[in-house]
């Protein structure tokens, strides 16, 4: 958070989702990604946005492709200096990445003011994805740690093998 862009029209949002341009060529499913739809509520999509609070999944919905890092109803107002959502593109060759950080976000609802959560997605421009968690609890949310959120990746359109569920 210290380096990175926020991205404006996810400050103090809930439920809402913006384009970013990646920095480089992001291979997912065998498709080159320039893009990345960013939501509010810790879901990445490609091909479009999608701003959708209720995790599922991974099945249909979302339909389009997507790496879900802590898909979960979030608000990225977190009450305390910082809260917000960041990107940066870094490296060079197969090391060149871009990190998206939801820094000091909060519950939507259940959890406390000012205890926040911060996760990231790191996606590399040979393919890798990367998930780095920092603090998933916030004061007795029934949500903390993963608790309803959906961790994993999908192809776009309906799945079954074109999936890696991690949590749901």
């Amino acid at each position: 958070s210290g380096t990175g862009t926020v991205i404006a029209p996810l400050t103090n949002a809930d439920d809402v989702s913006t384009p970013i341009a990646i920095g480089f060529s992001f291979p997912f499913f065998g498709t080159s990604q320039v893009n990345v739809g960013v939501s509010s509520n810790g879901l990445l999509t490609f091909g479009g946005v999608d701003s959708t609070f209720t995790n599922a999944n991974l099945t249909t919905s979302p339909n389009l492709a997507a790496i879900a890092p802590f898909w979960d109803d979030q608000h990225t107002g977190g009450g305390v200096a910082g809260s917000n959502v960041f990107f940066q593109v870094i490296g060079a060759g197969s090391n060149q990445h871009v990190t998206i950080q939801w820094n000091k976000v909060r519950f939507f609802s259940g959890g406390t003011a000012g205890d926040t959560i911060t996760y990231q997605a790191q996606l590399y421009a040979d393919g890798r994805i990367q998930l780095n968690y920092l603090d998933l609890t916030s004061g007795a949310a029934t949500s903390n740690n993963g608790a309803s959120a959906t961790v994993g990746i999908k192809a776009a359109g309906a799945q079954g093998a074109d999936r890696l569920l991690l949590a749901f």
